[in-house]
This record gives C-alpha cells, structure tokens and sequence, in this order.
C-alpha cells in the first residue's frame, strides 16, 4: 500500500467524536455533594491548650498538620467531646479507628 494513499484514506473516514475529560481534581468524582459535613466541627479548640494550632507548630515555618482526636469519655453522664492535639497536648500519638480516646479531664473518670 503506498503510504500517501494510506493518509489520504484516513483523512477522508468520518472519526468518531472523542470526547476527552475536562481539566479538573481528579478526586471530584468521590466527593458526594449531598454529604452533610455538619459533625465536621473546625471551630472547636483544643481542650488542653485551647488553641488552634498547638504553640510548638505556630513557630515552626514549615507546613505540618496536627493530629486531632475527640474524646469518647463521659462526664456527667453526658459524652465529652472534647478535641486534643495528638502527640502536643497529650501523650497519645496515634488513635486508630475503633480505640478509645480519652483527653486528659476524663482520664481520671475512666479509670
């Protein structure tokens, strides 16, 4: 087959109208739009030092996230809820899904 016919029989056939994605986040697609993130609290301080941002991070210039946990002890028979900065305000560096964190005003309680 002569290779300047080949072309030409290319640019003569209709192609099919490819579609390809628009620029954007690649994670849009798991993100749930009806999602209610109201049990997502970020105006709550910390309970033990009663900052946002434990001080130690507030004078380093580099990018570091805190690790937050929420306490599950109960005082007064209701539930605490109290939220600590992991491994700054408490000795607890990790919680992994399904422990209990107790902040420092409940662990007297619970033990």
């Amino acid at each position: 087959m002569n290779p300047c016919t080949a072309d030409e029989t290319r640019a003569s056939t209709p192609q099919s109208n490819v579609v390809s994605p628009a620029p954007g986040p690649s994670n849009t697609a798991c993100l749930d739009p009806t999602e209610n993130d109201t049990d997502i609290i970020d105006d709550e301080p910390c309970c033990v030092c009663g900052f946002h941002q434990p001080i130690e991070m507030k004078r380093n210039k580099n990018i570091i996230f805190a690790k937050w946990a929420q306490c599950d002890g109960m005082r007064g028979g209701w539930p605490c809820l109290h939220w600590v900065h992991l491994s700054y305000c408490c000795p607890t560096v990790n919680v992994k899904n399904g422990d209990k964190f107790y902040c420092p005003h409940c662990v007297d309680f619970e033990e």
